[in-house]
């Protein structure tokens, strides 16, 4: 998926991050005029997840608003909730890409 102002997330092995990662990119995103898809893969002998991964796309009023949105809202959201680091690759509409490693460790503190 390389299509401007789309994002993929890479797959994820942890079925409590997998769904973790589906309920904030749902709940964040849906509000940004956005659309996710959820792509799993699962074990053909005993039916259990193996992997997945989330992507989608995201519109943005200005160059650059996708990008601000993961790094405002979806990551810091993700932070929370994340057992494993998880990587994010967004493809803005203006043609700036980046790769965001999200991990608990950036949690923000609560005082």
């Amino acid at each position: 998926m390389s299509e401007r102002g789309s994002f993929a997330t890479e797959l994820t092995w942890c079925i409590t991050c997998h769904q973790a990662v589906g309920t904030v990119l749902g709940d964040l995103l849906l509000q940004a005029a956005a659309s996710v898809r959820e792509i799993v893969f699962w074990d053909n002998e005993t039916g259990a997840f193996q992997q997945g991964l989330w992507a989608g796309r995201v519109r943005g009023l200005y160059a650059g608003e996708e990008l601000d949105v993961f790094t405002s809202e979806v990551n810091p959201a993700l932070a929370a909730v994340l057992c494993h680091p998880l990587r994010l690759a967004v493809f803005a509409d203006s043609g700036a890409s980046q790769v965001f490693v999200v991990d608990r460790e950036d949690r923000p503190e609560v005082s």
